[in-house]
């Protein structure tokens, strides 16, 4: 429903909307969405990384945390330590 509105009233391309959706979405287990979220995002930041990699370990699919992790390294946006400290459950 909320994620329904968001697109009604146009917020989808907010990096701050995006990952409130993908917290509440790694919270309620609903990991499939979560990672829709993340991979339809034009743009993502470090908060955004790391919520999907704390999420990911949450949820124990620690291989997938660890794999975003790795990817994240090569890419355009660097770990903080927040999100180092976010795949030591992995």
């Amino acid at each position: 429903m909320i994620h329904s509105l968001v697109f009604l009233y146009g917020y989808e391309r907010e990096i701050t909307v995006g990952n409130a959706l993908i917290t509440s979405y790694f919270r309620c287990e609903c990991c499939s969405l979560a990672m829709r979220v993340f991979d339809e995002m034009s743009e993502k930041n470090v908060v955004t990384w790391t919520a999907v990699i704390s999420g990911l370990a949450q949820d124990q699919f620690y291989d997938d945390s660890l794999k975003l992790l790795g990817k994240m390294h090569g890419g355009p946006v660097a770990p903080n330590s927040l999100t180092y400290l976010s795949s030591f459950a992995a």
